[in-house]
């Protein structure tokens, strides 16, 4: 557990490494760090070894968003590059952005960096091919109401409001489907907040918030495409949050990193998701002690095994 709590801490320490990159002050660290424990999606993602690919991929993304042009940290930077590709394919969906920013800058590290990514790439498709028997089938959908609910849901309300609202919400976005006027508007109102930050980072005169948030959205429309629940399923809060956990992260970060230029409205929506966040902190980082749970279970038959965090069960394919 404490080996991975330590890869999970990797974006932490690459933010605060990088912080002058994406203008980020002491509060903005602070508040990245508690976001980044107390998102709704982290008990997916947090005291465990199964989901740290998705750790990997904000740190890829972090990289990736960094001027290559400068020989500081390279060893770094490529070491990182390496271990993220390899730990999982979500670190790979980032080689567009790459290869685009090596084809632009023809810079030698650009170059380096895109050969790595590709590597890496090509070992995870490798590895598909070759167990392709073994690769649950994924459910595909194109609906764009329901792509856009859910991302809507995972990462703009659940992180200002909680878990708790999310499926008063759903009920909501889904009557919006069926054509209710009122949900409609309703809809597209709380969609003003996230859509606004797609636009003001995408046209920040920060590259780095530029090719941060450009990450972000091929993370999230590349996990949302492979992901092992269905479109419709992950617009519930409590499904399928890892698929949401990186890219919400990365929004968090460049919403941050441009809160000097903010108003009250702005304030007041970080407020939101500070709040929410740190009231799930005494959740998302507590829970029985794992161990003695499993040894527990193991003597008594048991095939559940209470773990971390709080509420979570480790299903045991036989007693």
């Amino acid at each position: 557990m404490w080996l991975s709590i330590l890869a999970q801490s990797l974006p932490i320490a690459l933010i605060i490494k990088y912080r002058r990159t994406f203008s980020l002050s002491d509060f903005g660290v602070a508040a990245i760090i508690i976001i980044a424990a107390g998102l709704p999606q982290a008990p997916e993602v947090f005291s465990n070894t199964i989901n740290l690919h998705f750790h990997f991929a904000i740190a890829v993304a972090i990289i990736a968003s960094l001027d290559h042009k400068s020989l500081d940290n390279r060893l770094l930077n490529r070491g990182v590059l390496l271990a993220s590709g390899l730990s999982g394919i979500p670190s790979n969906f980032l080689a567009p952005v790459f290869l685009y920013r090596a084809i632009r800058s023809r810079n030698k590290e650009s170059y380096i960096q895109l050969a790595i990514i590709s590597c890496t790439s090509l070992f995870q498709l490798i590895t598909i091919l070759f167990h392709a028997e073994e690769i649950a089938q994924r459910p595909y959908s194109f609906q764009i109401e329901q792509w856009w609910f859910s991302i809507l849901n995972q990462t703009t309300l659940s992180p200002m409001l909680g878990l708790d609202l999310g499926q008063m919400f759903f009920t909501i976005f889904k009557n919006s489907v069926s054509g209710n006027r009122s949900c409609i508007l309703f809809s597209a109102f709380v969609s003003l907040p996230l859509l606004s930050l797609i636009y003001c980072a995408l046209k920040s005169q920060n590259s780095a918030c530029r090719w941060l948030m450009a990450s972000a959205l091929l993370l999230l429309f590349l996990s949302m495409l492979t992901s092992l629940e269905g479109i419709g399923d992950v617009i519930i809060l409590m499904g399928g949050g890892r698929y949401f956990y990186a890219p919400t992260l990365l929004f968090a970060v460049c919403f941050i990193s441009m809160y000097q230029r903010f108003g009250w409205q702005e304030y007041a929506l970080l407020s939101m998701v500070l709040i929410t966040a740190t009231t799930s902190l005494p959740n998302n980082f507590s829970g029985p002690p794992w161990l003695e749970s499993y040894h527990q279970a193991v003597s008594q038959g048991q095939t559940q095994v209470p773990t971390w965090p709080q509420g979570w069960v480790l299903k045991l394919s036989k007693p």
